[in-house]
């Protein structure tokens, strides 16, 4: 059944009367989340709940063969850009702190921390006795080594953006006492610590191997790099002395790089994988006679959308971008390219504490107000571009969608790239309409701040609303999630409005998994933490 979430104790350690000083030891720091569970229509399969790890204590051993497109550019977490590279980041590198299912913030190399009064610091106490791959001491001095290399601006680091709003300065005051001075109270730098800007690598493998550490990395996480083979697979081996004793369980990963979904999952089917993700909600259907498998639902808070470059014509007419968001029949692509499966989305906040049902309502189908947006905007009868990638999801969908704009008035020519190449190409400005997909972050700030705050480093599309910039940085300095929940309604509702991307649907998500593979758990970034899993027979 759906969970409603529990607002009760969104914020439990972190201060919610302006910051009184206490320690967390073990506990969870954040927004006690919930995701909704229920079942898409017609279909049978295994809801994914944070119990939904197969039976039986995990057992040691193994090789867990994942099936995906890999579309990775880097494995040095500090340049990351690409989404599914964090599927084999969180295999080769620890976080400071990391998530459980619910983005509650959880201890990792950071056993434990302390906020003060004023808000102007952060106290942590790091696990003493962690080690990178290559023997070097994981310790403060390499924390902050870590820190101080993603605020360098001469590196140039894609994660800079996420602190140095925020960090003043980083201490380590002795190997397991680490202090990050702030600037000012900012509430999301705790979960931006579970993500890429908390990855920690080797700063002696960094110095070493210079630009190459990229394809060679070292980390102090329960796997060990061993092979990079670009467009065919990524390998990792367990780490011997890795400092979280038990951990990990599986000997092996192998992260296979399979751009066809379908080839994905008949490798599992035939037992050439145990894992792919990411399915197509038609392919769930032909699992339904299959006995050593089973189909994993999770309806997520991850929207997609039409996004376009709003400092490029015509898209810089909001007339003519709210024409094409009211001209957008949402439920008919849900039902048409994503099989009913899923919910209408209308903006970018799909779950959590800052989610706001009453946006549901905003820019809905309506054929008449998109006619008489179309037409104030001069830019009827024009023939433009939309950009795709090559998946069938996005096919499908921008077929669609010009289908349904051209009736609208507006002729659209469909151009199509690699998968592989399309996120870059987004990234660097070089497609002015096209589909986007994104997933949450454990704070609302994350996403919202990297696409639409004016710095933000994945904003690619030209946005820039002095109001969106005023509302993220006063709600990110406010440790009571109530109060600052308030202030993301009023900045969504002015990144809704102003339509640089028009909001369709949040997805099932769809998994097939071996009966074999132990400890499947969806997070709600969507990462599939592969180092918790293990298999009760192994390969």
């Amino acid at each position: 059944m759906p969970r409603t979430p529990d607002t009760s104790d969104l914020v439990r350690t972190v201060a919610t009367r302006r910051l009184n000083r206490r320690q967390v030891t073990g506990g969870v720091v954040g927004s006690a989340l919930a995701s909704a569970l229920a079942p898409a229509r017609g279909l049978a399969w295994q809801e994914a709940t944070p119990e939904g790890a197969a039976e039986g204590e995990p057992a040691y051993g193994g090789t867990l063969i994942y099936a995906r497109n890999i579309d990775a550019k880097t494995l040095d977490p500090h340049f990351s850009a690409q989404w599914s590279e964090r599927f084999m980041l969180y295999n080769i590198y620890n976080t400071l702190v990391s998530w459980d299912t619910d983005f509650n913030i959880m201890p990792e190399l950071a056993q434990s921390w302390e906020i003060l009064e004023d808000g102007t610091g952060i106290v942590f106490n790091l696990v003493p006795n962690a080690v990178f791959h290559d023997g070097t001491a994981c310790d403060a001095t390499a924390v902050k080594w870590n820190l101080d290399r993603i605020l360098n601006p001469d590196n140039n680091s894609n994660q800079r953006g996420q602190l140095e709003q925020a960090v003043a300065s980083v201490e380590a005051t002795d190997p397991t006492t680490l202090f990050i001075a702030l600037k000012k109270p900012w509430r999301p730098l705790l979960a931006a610590l579970g993500e890429r800007p908390g990855f920690v690598v080797s700063p002696t493998a960094v110095e070493n191997s210079g630009d190459q550490f990229a394809l060679n990395p070292v980390g102090s996480g329960p796997f060990k790099f061993v092979e990079w083979v670009p467009d065919s697979h990524i390998i990792v081996e367990r780490f011997e002395d890795y400092w979280d004793e038990g951990k990990p369980y599986l000997d092996r990963i192998e992260m296979r790089h399979v751009p066809d979904t379908q080839v994905a999952v008949t490798m599992v089917r035939t037992g050439e994988a145990q894992l792919t993700d990411e399915v197509d909600p038609p392919m769930v259907e032909a699992l339904a006679d299959a006995t050593d498998l089973h189909v994993v639902n999770y309806e997520s808070w991850r929207w997609n959308s039409m996004q376009m470059d709003v400092d490029k014509p015509p898209f810089d007419n909001t007339d003519f971008r709210q024409a094409l968001a009211y001209g957008t029949d949402r439920e008919t692509v849900l039902q048409l390219v994503f099989g009913g499966t899923g919910r209408v989305m209308t903006h970018p906040i799909a779950g959590g504490w800052a989610y706001d049902p009453q946006l549901d309502s905003l820019m809905q189908y309506d054929p008449a107000k998109a006619q008489e947006l179309l037409a104030s905007s001069g830019v009827a009868g024009q023939t433009l571009t939309m950009t795709t990638d090559n998946t069938r999801i996005n096919t499908d969908l921008v077929q669609l969608l010009q289908a349904q704009y051209q009736e609208l008035g507006v002729n659209v020519q469909i151009e199509t790239v690699d998968s592989a190449d399309y996120f870059s190409l987004i990234k660097d400005d070089t497609i002015p309409w096209g589909p986007a997909n994104w997933t949450p972050r454990a704070d609302p700030d994350g996403l919202l701040r990297i696409l639409w705050h004016s710095t933000g480093f994945q904003n690619s599309n030209g946005y820039n609303n002095p109001e969106v910039d005023r509302l993220l940085d006063q709600a990110a300095g406010i440790y009571d999630t109530a109060e600052a929940a308030e202030l993301y309604h009023e900045a969504e509702r002015i990144i809704v409005e102003d339509a640089s991307y028009v909001f369709i649907q949040a997805p099932a998500e769809f998994a097939v998994v071996r009966n074999e593979v132990g400890g499947f758990v969806y997070y709600p970034d969507l990462v599939l933490r592969l180092r918790n899993m293990w298999l009760n027979t192994p390969m």
